[in-house]
């Protein structure tokens, strides 16, 4: 084909740059000019993460459990529309799709609060999908049988909700009524491998009395799925593929309920008839109990996926699938190779040539796809559909625009704030939240001008930063870039809610001067451009490892500043503002006590540290031992495994803790040489390949300091 200019007015750009931003079931269309009709070209257009082979596509094609996990905009659904399309091409397969998120979001599953609604409508889901399957309309009628049954089932948890009896027992008590009220929960019923044990109601036909008890209804997924496994060998199909979408944005009770119910029993029972594959955020779902031996994690969001590569060997391989991905989506919108240097102001010269761009778009995107769409997509309102060229200024005001019309009330909308595992409560509060985002931002900026005035008052004692500051100095310009700052490993868990909504970036994953494990954040480009912050570094190799951007004790100031003010009473959470009002009020109407406006109840308003003084004390014992958070979750394990305490000393591998620990055995290898360095750990080789690991006195003294911190906090 021709490499084809064509006018940066032309509509078919903005096409190109929205399908990026799409979301939920995300099918990319576009207009088949000769057939007169619209054309799905989602499975044409798929760019794998990882290039050719296409790893993480066929991770999800092959028939284990997978989990997909990824941030918005990392292209979870996307995967499952393009792995739904290549096995419908099989004979010997058929696939079936729910999205979790609507099931539960059902008018009526809210407005009651009901989970048998919510397995009602997954089934439902699950049923549309296979009775709509071409490969499957002579047996559409058979298959509606099955799961009516099974949704029969779900009608008596319904009914028996309302009332049950108890039979006599073996000593002849007396037949009693109870109300089961409220939601289904692990707490209120009886839940055994994805079995739902209700009694029956008194009416119920289907109740028998015994002298010794009561026979109880069941529902389970796994008879359901045995009676569509017999229906659907008998049409040659041997395997049923199970995609359930948005797991992460059901609450906690329904992510159990799910488990229990649909999940759980299916990968207990290793039935082989069904492939299940679930999408979720990270730090953000619990499987419960089931083996996660058994599941793959499939990690979307690049800067996890990559985070031991070099900062520049990421950088560039991000720049690389950025460029892939613009280029055939491009091509495949015009049914032409595109002449995409017409689009953009290319100084051949100077350094703003084509891939300038691309590694400008990467960065101020965050590394992700659905915002490199939004930015772009103002691109073309602001300059292309004005015939104007892109531009480094016109990235930057669109990066901005994103920010503060997308990401910044998004923030604020903390619809999966309170879902957050591994986070206290306090953190969990979008007053808390804002605040920190607000005293980072002023921390950067802080960074700045106290590095300018070190350096113009010859105070800054670091040569090769002094050197790279003069370098990058226009007159009485200076540019000295603060979006990027490093924190120690156990601190990082404190960012994920600004991670999950953009505002900062896990960079990479660096270890500093001193030789801490720790990663590198930068704050959103767009809010960069906002707060006139100089985005980058300098042009010294080490830069992000310099002490000016250790935040780690900085973070733990800004912890210590900030207070939750709480009613003990109705639990209503006061923002810095509303509390001064009611100081102000007791003042004003000389009020005995300080009331709350909520419940109205007096003297109930606590005021605490939004960080408890466990939290600061486990990061000092972290930082006394040279420790990383993993670390001390690595010598737990390793007490419990080595029986230290007994006579049979047993030396445990890496691989071993690292599973039983459900991580990357690169995450605990770093830690393991330091522990043995340090005497906190014993090693010894077995068939001088292979290391296995013992804990020693000091190691058990550690857990010693840090059991105590948890009893007397």
């Amino acid at each position: 084909m021709i490499n084809m200019k064509i006018s940066k007015r032309d509509d078919r750009f903005d096409l190109t740059f929205k399908s990026l931003m799409k979301f939920g079931r995300p099918v990319i269309e576009k207009l088949d000019y000769k057939k007169k009709r619209k054309k799905d070209i989602t499975s044409d257009i798929y760019i794998d993460l990882e290039g050719d082979p296409q790893i993480i596509l066929n991770s999800v094609l092959d028939s284990s459990f997978g989990i997909l996990e990824g941030y918005k905009g990392t292209g979870k659904s996307t995967i499952f529309l393009v792995a739904i399309d290549k096995l419908e091409r099989r004979d010997d397969i058929v696939t079936a799709y729910s999205n979790l998120q609507s099931c539960f979001e059902n008018e009526e599953v809210i407005e009651n609060v009901d989970s048998e609604l919510f397995i009602r409508s997954v089934l439902n889901d699950i049923k549309n999908s296979l009775v709509e399957n071409k490969k499957l309309v002579k047996i559409k009628e058979k298959i509606e049988k099955i799961f009516k049954a099974a949704l029969n089932e779900t009608i008596l948890l319904k009914e028996s909700q309302e009332s049950y009896i108890e039979t006599e027992d073996i000593s002849n008590s007396r037949k009693k009524e109870k109300k089961v009220g409220g939601t289904l929960s692990t707490k209120r019923i009886g839940i055994d491998t994805g079995i739902l044990k209700i009694d029956q109601s008194q009416s119920s036909k289907k109740i028998q009395t015994s002298g010794t008890g009561t026979r109880k209804s069941t529902f389970k997924i796994t008879k359901t799925m045995k009676n569509l496994q017999i229906l659907l060998k008998q049409e040659k199909i041997e395997s049923l593929y199970l995609f359930l979408d948005d797991f992460s944005e059901l609450i906690d009770d329904y992510q159990r309920i799910a488990i229990n119910h649909f999940i759980g029993p299916l990968v207990k029972s290793y039935n082989e008839f069904v492939s299940i594959k679930i999408a979720v955020y990270p730090n953000h779902y619990d499987v419960g109990d089931l083996d996660r031996t058994k599941m793959v994690k499939i990690i979307l969001d690049p800067l996890r996926r990559w985070e031991y590569l070099k900062i520049n060997d990421l950088e560039k391989k991000m720049t690389l699938y950025t460029k892939n991905i613009l280029i055939t989506r491009l091509n495949k919108f015009f049914d032409e190779d595109v002449d995409i240097t017409s689009i953009f102001d290319i100084n051949i010269s100077g350094k703003k040539n084509l891939d300038f761009y691309f590694d400008l778009l990467t960065k101020a995107s965050g590394f992700n796809l659905r915002n490199l769409g939004y930015i772009l997509h103002f691109c073309y309102i602001q300059y292309l559909s004005r015939n104007k060229e892109i531009t480094v200024n016109s990235i930057e005001s669109a990066a901005q625009t994103y920010y503060n019309e997308h990401l910044e009330p998004e923030f604020e909308n903390p619809r999966l704030l309170e879902g957050i595992i591994d986070l206290e409560d306090h953190f969990k509060d979008l007053n808390f939240q804002i605040f920190f985002k607000k005293k980072l931002i002023e921390l950067a900026k802080k960074k700045k001008d106290e590095l300018r005035e070190t350096f113009k008052n010859g105070s800054l004692d670091n040569k090769t930063l002094v050197k790279a500051i003069e370098n990058n100095r226009s007159k009485n310009v200076y540019y000295i870039p603060t979006s990027h700052f490093w924190v120690d490993e156990s601190t990082s868990k404190y960012l994920i809610y600004l991670e999950m909504n953009f505002i900062v970036i896990k960079y990479a994953r660096l270890v500093d001067k001193s030789g801490k494990i720790g990663h590198v954040f930068c704050l959103n480009y767009g809010l960069c451009q906002n707060f006139n912050i100089d985005y980058g570094k300098l042009d010294m190799d080490k830069y992000w490892q310099q002490r000016q951007f250790n935040y780690t004790e900085d973070i733990y100031e800004i912890f210590k500043s900030s207070h939750i003010r709480k009613c003990s009473k109705c639990k209503f959470i006061y923002t810095e503002q509303q509390y001064q009002m009611l100081l102000k009020d007791k003042e004003e109407y000389n009020q005995d006590a300080i009331y709350c406006k909520k419940c109205h109840e007096p003297n109930t308003i606590l005021v605490k540290k939004s960080i408890p003084d466990e939290t600061i004390k486990f990061h000092q014992l972290l930082e006394n031992y040279d420790l990383r958070g993993i670390d001390i979750i690595t010598l737990i394990k390793l007490k419990v495994l080595n029986n230290f305490y007994n006579k049979n000393v047993n030396y445990i591998k890496a691989q071993e803790i690292a599973s039983l620990m459900d991580t990357d055995v690169k995450k605990i290898t770093p830690g393991l040489g330091k522990m043995e360095r340090k005497d906190y750990i014993n090693a010894k080789r077995v068939k001088g390949k292979v290391n296995k690991y013992l804990i020693t006195k000091k190691g058990i003294k550690i857990l010693q300091d840090y059991f105590s911190i948890k009893i007397n906090s």
